[in-house]
């Protein structure tokens, strides 16, 4: 019996790690993936490096033009382009008359910015990262305000400027801006503080009207 427990135990423990090494491998895959399909624009920052020739680095942040001025090569619109596509675009460059193999790596070092506008701590503009839900751009925003609408936000297409509404769970883009809405309601007439106050889902009448304190009742 002791054995059979000792085996059980340890069998249980290799299970727990391979699937611990799974869910991670899977995790890496994902973001490889988001940062394979990456098209680069204006406002991000990138760095180039080729092994063995130092000369040949380049750290840049893309202007409104998206263009770069790479060594032998001249200006390269890099706007559009995936990692692996501008990998392969300077490894062809390279290859006519300056090297025989070059070997280069390409990455992004800091994505252009998202917005969050509205009824949040600290709105502004913040460095897209990959896999960005509308939870997490609110997060890096301070979260909400007391009167923020919680349920639904409208995000704005930066290249349609087509407005949708989404909940936490959306899928955020870069350059995309997020609107955090007001949600309040008003109080007026015969109560102790009349004005506005955050109206939550399920707010009945009377803890409505709770929220001013209590009635006024003038003579």
């Amino acid at each position: 019996m002791p054995f059979v427990l000792f085996w059980r135990y340890d069998f249980m423990a290799w299970l727990a790690r391979f699937f611990l090494i799974l869910c991670l491998a899977m995790v890496q895959v994902a973001h490889a993936g988001n940062v394979e399909q990456y098209k680069l624009a204006p406002g991000d920052l990138i760095k180039i490096q080729v092994f063995g020739e130092p000369d040949l680095d380049l750290e840049i942040r893309l202007d409104s033009t998206g263009v770069i001025n790479y060594p032998f090569l001249g200006k390269i619109n890099v706007s559009g382009l995936s990692l692996e596509a501008l990998e392969h675009k300077l490894v062809a460059g390279l290859k006519k008359g300056y090297l025989l193999d070059p070997q280069l790596n390409t990455s992004i070092v800091e994505y252009r910015p998202f917005f969050v506008e509205g009824e949040v701590k600290n709105p502004g503009g913040y460095p897209y990262i990959p896999n960005l839900t509308a939870r997490k751009a609110i997060a890096l925003a301070g979260g909400f305000t007391e009167f923020a609408a919680k349920e639904k936000f409208m995000v704005v297409d930066a290249k349609t400027t087509q407005k949708t509404y989404v909940d936490v769970n959306a899928i955020i883009s870069p350059d995309d801006s997020i609107v955090i809405e007001k949600s309040i309601f008003y109080i007026y007439g015969e109560v102790k503080n009349s004005g506005s106050y955050p109206l939550r889902p399920g707010l009945t009448l009377r803890e409505a009207v709770s929220y001013s304190r209590r009635y006024f009742i003038s003579n």
